[in-house]
């Protein structure tokens, strides 16, 4: 039951952040990134399942959402931000930020081996196949009847993992290439070993997102630009997005403890519904439940920060149908937890809100390079990328996280500390990442380039 007017509110986000994007530059500021993102979001649903449910007044009520965020980006900036002549990036802590990179790593695996051992299984069995999925499947089963349990000091190591991908990639500038790949893949892989024992892949998927939008804010601190969507850009975004998504698909095999014909269809079923069941239970949950006025304020998109007991901790437990005779799902993308706090008449202003803010901090990165600025920004990014499924905001570990990586970022970075992006920087051995690039010169004028290769000069 696809809605009949999924094209038209395609075409409206897609000239929404075309218009932004010829404002900002680039398809990577904060508004027409978002708009990007969500025109892919009411497009894929119907292409991937048509069968799903769908409504017109939620389509158009998330054309809403994003056009109040992309509206209040483009009164936080109306054009194009350029940083000002003299002005350099910011200088990190580069040890300190290495530190925690590692640390980040350690913690996962502390966190996986913790949770192992207080729910009575054996870490050792991720060196055999079987033993792997017949733990991880029990585990499961454990998890989703409330039988398991989680020791308090678990959430706080993953904080750490979390504050390590915000940092790992600018703690990797300037380090030989083999220790950068080693500093950004740590943690990411500490989180695959937590998703894998646990099942509970949402961290894995966190790690990932904060990645991806601390290199893409990192990015803009270090060259005062947005990083354009060239084909090379693209390529590498379509290949990290696959690896994760393998990832994924294969801890979602661990979790059943099989690889059998019966549960591959079982699993596919399921992966569809990941993917692309946010809108027919968005779209359910508008028409039948929604509240007219604000109610949470603020307390479920922020409730990792609010700390507010009627905040939204954790995923709903209000199970809806994708459709007709079809399996369920609680993923309500972000647009739900902005309308419980905030109310169907609020939402969009409170989004209009979150726009401001996310391209305030990408222009005050441009303009005055800083540690928070750039955490704000790849909160924003993170933001975006988590849209579909739940804010980032909503957990405690994640604020902590946060707040970690703003402090470590701000920190002094004292007098052996190179500024990431410079010339200086990019000197410290023939084999850093990323790799300098040779400096450009304008082009030479004739007369000059021939008496410069001992040619005369013309009389």
């Amino acid at each position: 039951m696809v809605s009949g007017t999924v094209p038209y509110a395609v075409m409206a986000l897609l000239g929404i952040g075309f218009i932004l994007r010829r404002a900002h530059g680039s398809w990577l500021a904060p508004g027409p990134f978002l708009a990007l993102f969500w025109t892919a979001g009411l497009a894929l649903p119907p292409l991937v399942a048509p069968t799903f449910y769908s409504s017109d007044s939620a389509v158009w009520y998330v054309v809403a959402l994003v056009g109040g965020f992309c509206l209040g980006s483009w009164v936080a900036a109306g054009h194009i931000p350029t940083r000002p002549v003299g002005v350099t990036p910011h200088p990190f802590h580069g040890p300190l930020l290495r530190g925690l990179a590692a640390a980040g790593t350690v913690t996962g695996v502390l966190a996986t081996v913790i949770v192992q051992m207080a729910n009575g299984y054996s870490v050792t069995s991720i060196f055999s196949a079987q033993a792997l999925m017949n733990a991880a499947a029990a585990f499961s089963q454990d998890r989703y009847t409330g039988q398991s349990s989680t020791p308090l000091v678990v959430p706080l190591l993953m904080s750490i993992t979390y504050a390590a991908a915000i940092v790992a990639p600018l703690a990797a500038r300037g380090l030989p290439r083999r220790h950068a790949i080693s500093c950004v893949v740590g943690p990411l892989a500490a989180s695959f070993l937590y998703a894998l024992l646990t099942t509970a892949r949402a961290g894995m998927l966190m790690v990932a997102f904060f990645l991806a939008a601390s290199w893409l804010a990192a990015r803009v601190h270090d060259r005062g630009e947005t990083l354009r969507m060239s084909p090379r850009a693209v390529i590498t975004a379509l290949g990290a997005g696959l690896a994760v998504a393998t990832a994924f698909i294969g801890i979602a095999f661990v979790r059943v403890g099989s690889f059998s014909a019966d549960m591959r269809q079982v699993i596919a079923e399921k992966l569809v519904g990941y993917a692309v069941g946010y809108m027919p239970v968005f779209s359910q949950y508008f028409t039948d439940s929604a509240p007219t006025f604000p109610e949470r304020w603020g307390t479920a998109t922020f409730a990792g920060i609010s700390g507010s007991s009627g905040g939204q901790s954790r995923g709903y437990d209000d199970f809806l149908p994708l459709g007709p005779g079809l399996s369920v799902s609680n993923i309500y993308s972000v647009w739900r937890f902005l309308i419980d706090d905030f109310g169907i008449v609020g939402a969009p202003i409170a989004a209009a809100l979150l726009g401001f803010a996310a391209t305030r901090a990408w222009t005050w990165l441009i303009r005055r390079p800083n540690g928070v600025s750039l955490v704000m920004l790849a909160c924003a990014y993170a933001f975006t990328l988590n849209s579909s499924t739940q804010p980032p905001f909503m957990f405690t570990n994640v604020a902590l996280a946060i707040g970690l990586a703003a402090v470590v970022l701000s920190w002094p970075a004292g007098a052996v500390a190179v500024p990431p992006g410079t010339e200086a920087a990019a000197r410290t051995s023939p084999r850093t990442w990323p790799r300098p690039k040779a400096p450009t010169h304008p082009r030479t004028p004739d007369r000059v380039r021939l008496a410069s290769v001992g040619a005369p000069p013309e009389s």
